[in-house]
Parts: C-alpha cells; structure tokens; sequence
C-alpha cells in the first residue's frame, strides 16, 4: 500500500483539527517553558534580595559586636587574682566558766530582778582582721566590676543580635 494513499484518507478537517491540537500543545509547551523561566527569574530576584538583607543584618551585627567589644577592652582591667582566704578568727580559752572571770551568764528570767553582771571581754590588742577582711573586699568589688562590665558586654552583643533580626526581642 501506497502511504500517500493513506494521507489521501484523512480528510482536510481532520488535518485541521490535528493542526490545531500541534499548535495548542506547542503553544502549551512555549507557555510552561516562559512560565518557568518567569519563575526561575523571580526566585532569582528574591534570593538576592534576601541575602542582601542578610549582608546588611550580618554587617550590622559585627560593627555591633565589635563597638561592645571595644567598649568592653577599653573600660575594663582583668580581673585580679583569687582573693586570699580570710584568716580564720579562733578564740582560745582564757578561763574556766563561760564567761571571762569565771561569773555565769545572764539568764532569762522574769525580769523580777537583775541577773549578775557580766565584765565585756577583753580585746585581743595582737589579733585585728580588718585589714585582711579589706583587702579581701577590695579584690571582690574588683571582682564584681570585672564581672558587671562582661555582662555589660554580653548584653549588647544580644542588642546586636536583636537589632539584626536575628533573635526576638
């Protein structure tokens, strides 16, 4: 068989018709392919403009973190060494009794009378813990100064974060 003599079956409205489907999925075709790159284009669009956005916030939070941390090494001196315990205060016993020459105690009562008197204690004039205890609080004022300006520094750090967008407020 002859395929011309096939062609010769087909009537010109069907030629017509199967031109017209050729066309609309051509047409589909060319219309998916310019829809996706349409798409492609604008995701392209909004991942620049995010991460310009990103730039811009990281920029932010580094000049941020570098002004705290400037401000931290500029104001604060390192903390000072470990304090010295404190020496410890021990009372020796001078005498029998407890109370310095030998009397007892005042005691509750009803208050119907005076109890014996008691003598104050006498001061150790060779034992004076101040200027330990002063030193000793010296260095732990430093101690908390030192530790104020580094939660000073931590605190701006989380400003710079907040102010980039990148954590809540």
């Amino acid at each position: 068989m002859n395929p011309l003599a096939l062609l010769k079956l087909i009537s010109p409205r069907e030629w017509l018709f199967a031109a017209i489907a050729a066309l609309a999925i051509g047409g589909a075709i060319h219309f998916y392919r310019a829809g996706e790159a349409h798409v492609k284009a604008a995701d392209a669009r909004a991942v620049a403009a995010q991460q310009e956005k990103v730039n811009v916030s990281e920029q932010l939070i580094g000049d941020r973190i570098a002004q705290a941390l400037a401000a931290y090494q500029a104001n604060n001196v390192a903390p000072p060494a470990p304090p010295a315990p404190v020496p410890h205060l021990v009372c020796h016993n001078v005498g029998s009794g407890s109370v310095p020459g030998g009397q007892e105690a005042a005691g509750g009562g009803n208050g119907a009378g005076t109890g014996p008197a008691v003598v104050p204690a006498q001061a150790d004039a060779g034992f004076d813990p101040a200027p330990a205890i002063s030193a000793t609080g010296t260095e732990v004022d430093a101690r908390i100064t030192h530790y104020v300006a580094k939660i000073r520094l931590l605190q701006a750090i989380i400003r710079g974060y907040q102010d980039g967008g990148v954590v809540a407020r």
